[in-house]
């Protein structure tokens, strides 16, 4: 058994068990590992499912907007961080910032945050009006914050930039992967995909469109990505789009809807290339870094890539300009045919026991 270090909380306030999207993953993995080292409490909403979890989750909050605002939330909040003699409590992103407020003026309790996305960035790259409000909400909320936990590096540097944060309190705490090595294929599962697309190669995209970057890719893809392989190949293909969410032209030949997938590996297994071309949004991509530990081959815009360290990729991720489709369409047909294998250097510098090393 490892040592104990120290008696942590994560508050978590949306249900992300079992994980069904990128933000979700990273949460998940994120309560797996510290748990893994330090006594580690994880409040969360009560609509999470509890079985065969390898961390302790309790359900703290309902599901509802409301619990951001809640002093009631906050008072509970104070008491059992107080009594459970929490060392530290890290928030997953600042949306919860306001209820620990009782605990960071009158507690001994240390606050930090796990910044998932530059929010305000996120919010402005997709329109939404009250991008300034996050604005000043993330700089008040980080600065007051005893340690800023990063997804990407290269945030660390926006935030100490545009938040005037010091860099002594910024930690690296990098989206990777729970894989030390390429996972076992069920060959099974992928003879029975391949085999309802005989003689076609097979392009996957896949992710939530209830969240609007997703959606707008499959748009990308289907107005634009479409026509401009057609025109770099006659070779037969089929775009899956795997996900919840709105459909797109549901009727186009070269695309098919899968709706939710329970196993997407089978999937990233099974098709010759994955496509990431998101040109909108924030944070780091984890598709990417999740479909390479697969042992798959990602072609993704310059935007879906950032964050991402290609060196340790090598040619398993493929780097185009964001609405590039004639450079994606050409990369594209000259590497479905290409298998190079997962570098070993990949899984040592993403796997997340590595990756949270200094959390």
């Amino acid at each position: 058994m490892p040592k104990v270090n120290k008696r942590r909380a994560l508050i978590v306030p949306y249900p992300y068990c079992p994980p069904t999207n990128g933000g979700q993953h990273v949460a998940y993995a994120f309560s797996e590992f510290i748990s893994k080292k330090d006594k580690l409490y994880c409040l969360s909403t009560t609509n999470n499912q509890l079985k065969n979890l390898p961390f302790a989750l309790i359900p703290f909050f309902k599901d509802s907007k409301s619990k951001y605002f809640n002093p009631i939330y906050a008072f509970r909040l104070y008491r059992f961080l107080k009594q459970n003699k929490i060392e530290e409590c890290i928030l997953f992103q600042p949306f919860a910032f306001l209820l620990i407020l009782p605990t960071l003026f009158f507690s001994s309790t240390k606050i930090s945050i796990y910044v998932q996305n530059m929010e305000y960035k996120r919010f402005q790259s997709i329109g939404k009006p009250w991008w300034r409000l996050m604005f000043w909400w993330e700089k008040i909320s980080y600065r007051l914050s005893w340690k800023l936990y990063f997804v990407t590096t290269t945030e660390i540097e926006d935030a100490c930039k545009v938040f005037n944060v010091p860099k002594e309190k910024c930690i690296p705490a990098v989206a990777g992967t729970r894989h030390q090595s390429q996972p076992k294929a069920d060959k099974k599962a992928i003879q029975n995909i391949r085999k309802q697309h005989p003689q076609q190669k097979l392009l996957l995209f896949y992710g939530s469109r209830h969240y609007y970057p997703n959606l707008k890719a499959v748009k990308d893809i289907i107005d634009h990505l479409i026509p401009a392989v057609k025109k770099q190949t006659n070779n037969p293909f089929i775009i899956l789009i795997a996900g919840l969410g709105e459909a797109y032209k549901t009727h186009h030949p070269d695309v098919r809807y899968l709706g939710f997938v329970p196993v997407i590996q089978d999937y990233i297994q099974a098709a010759d290339l994955i496509l990431n071309p998101i040109t909108l949004g924030a944070g780091i991509q984890t598709k990417v870094l999740e479909a390479i530990s697969y042992g798959a081959t990602v072609v993704a815009t310059r935007h879906a890539a950032n964050g991402i360290d290609t060196d340790y990729c090598e040619k398993k991720l493929i780097v185009v300009p964001n609405h590039d489709y004639r450079e994606w369409s050409r990369q594209i047909v000259l590497n479905w045919n290409e298998k190079p294998a997962t570098p070993e250097a990949f899984y040592l510098a993403y796997y997340w026991g590595k990756t949270l090393g200094d959390v």
